[in-house]
């Protein structure tokens, strides 16, 4: 009997890595969900985002179990850029607040993704941390510049930022300029020495 000739048949698009590409799929579901939300809130389908990545959404739930996980992942690398970006600041507090502004839209769906569920407390917990750090440290650098009077507590500031980004978040695009200059006209005048 002659030797059967072993022949594979090719699938079309990408070949699949296995366990290796790991890292690579996760970075991208990531950067595909921030982009995601920013343009179509947090209700956008979870396929879309792993079709923008370019992964299946197997891949998609081996990295994040649901919504809330990936909004998480995406909510917790953007406070760990934050804090890089106030801590070379020569005004920490503008650079906060200005960083909250143009992220608006973004900033929308992950906070009603991350208020809407309970199911990660975790997550919850460390992004608070995080967030309270650099809450502490954005006062801490603006008082110590000259940027911020010494009055201003942690609390108050931890008050103005979260009303600041959920009156953004939840203001309609085509006024959303104006009313960030209002609202930062009222938060400014606290924050800021003159």
């Amino acid at each position: 009997m002659p030797a059967r000739k072993e022949t594979s048949a090719k699938r079309p698009g990408r070949a699949n890595r296995g366990p290796s590409a790991g890292p690579e799929n996760r970075r991208a579901l990531v950067d595909a969900a921030r982009a995601e939300f920013a343009l179509h809130g947090s209700t956008v389908p979870l396929s879309r985002i792993a079709k923008r990545a370019g992964v299946g959404q197997g891949s998609l739930y081996r990295h994040f179990p649901g919504r809330t996980a990936l909004a998480a992942a995406v909510f917790r690398e953007d406070v760990e850029n934050l804090c890089k970006q106030v801590e070379a600041a020569e005004n920490p507090y503008t650079t906060l607040m200005n960083t909250i502004q143009e992220r608006a839209p973004e900033a929308a769906a992950l906070i009603d993704l991350l208020t809407a569920e309970e199911d990660l407390p975790d997550q919850a917990e460390a992004l608070r941390s995080d967030l309270e750090g650099l809450v502490r440290e954005v006062r801490r650098a603006s008082v110590a510049a000259g940027h911020m009077p010494q009055r201003a507590t942690e609390e108050e500031l931890a008050a103005a930022i979260r009303m600041f980004a959920l009156t953004l978040a939840h203001t309609a695009e085509s006024t959303r300029q104006n009313t960030a200059l209002r609202a930062r006209r009222i938060i400014d005048s606290w924050f800021q020495s003159s």
